[in-house]
């Protein structure tokens, strides 16, 4: 009898080292992603000059065609881990994996988003800002086709700048521009999947849990690296909801 408390204490010993290695791990990413980008500085200007060919050579943009411009997306479990299903929640851009671990007996929920190069993310986060001030001044009413006006907005904001961007990377900066502007954040995979009934958080660096109508209660691989991004998160979030937080004011319902 006392050995079964000793191999729960030692599961659970084991099942804390391994989120605190992925934490390490998500740490070191983002190290390396940030000397990527520095050095993607030194090599390659965000912007081109106007004696160049600028925005891909100022061709009407068409629709994306997986056929044309290859998967937005690319996934394969760690070892010792498999894929039991998977569906869309945006194609072609967003997908769910739902994995499990025979030797831990324990699923969990993978959202796969397209990867930016460290190019594409540092433009990115340019063009975000660029954008975001845009949207502020034309105060965007209800019943208006923000995705479109989005839409226009940063391809002329492209064309303007003479960007050197591909269509794929055009789409792939489109879609986190859609995310992050209009949607969710990290969450719209979660807000937009029907088989989610509850999402819930228990601080930054620690990976958000949903209950799923067929896996009950799932870890995920979203994380709020850290309180900056949480608090910006939550205050957008209480925004959307046409609510105010303060200091004063730190709690709100938003149902």
């Amino acid at each position: 009898m006392p050995k079964i408390p000793i191999a729960i204490t030692k599961k659970e010993k084991e099942k804390a080292a391994e989120e605190e290695k992925e934490t390490e791990k998500l740490e070191q990413y983002e190290r390396e992603a940030i000397e990527a980008i520095k050095e993607a500085k030194k090599e390659r200007k965000i912007f081109k000059t106007k004696k160049e060919v600028g925005f891909l050579g100022r061709e009407k943009i068409k629709e994306y065609s997986a056929e044309k411009h290859g998967p937005m997306i690319e996934f394969s479990p760690q070892q010792g881990w498999k894929i039991v299903e998977e569906y869309w929640v945006n194609e072609p851009y967003c997908k769910v994996f739902i994995i499990y671990n025979d030797e831990e007996q324990e699923y969990r929920y993978v959202v796969v988003e397209p990867k930016l190069s460290p190019y594409e993310l540092e433009l990115y986060g340019q063009i975000f800002l660029i954008i975001r001030e845009e949207l502020e001044k034309l105060e965007l009413t209800d019943g208006v086709d923000r995705e479109t006006i989005l839409k226009d907005v940063y391809t002329r904001i492209l064309r303007e700048l003479n960007v050197d961007l591909d269509e794929r990377g055009y789409f792939k900066i489109l879609y986190y521009l859609f995310r992050d502007l209009l949607g969710y954040g990290k969450l719209t995979a979660l807000m937009k999947d029907r088989m989610l009934e509850d999402i819930s958080c228990n601080g930054y660096r620690k990976p958000l849990y949903v209950f799923h109508r067929s896996y009950t209660n799932l870890r995920t691989n979203i994380v709020f690296e850290d309180e900056d991004e949480l608090d910006s998160f939550v205050i957008n979030l209480a925004q959307k909801c046409g609510k105010h937080l303060s200091i004063a004011e730190p709690m709100v319902d938003a149902t």
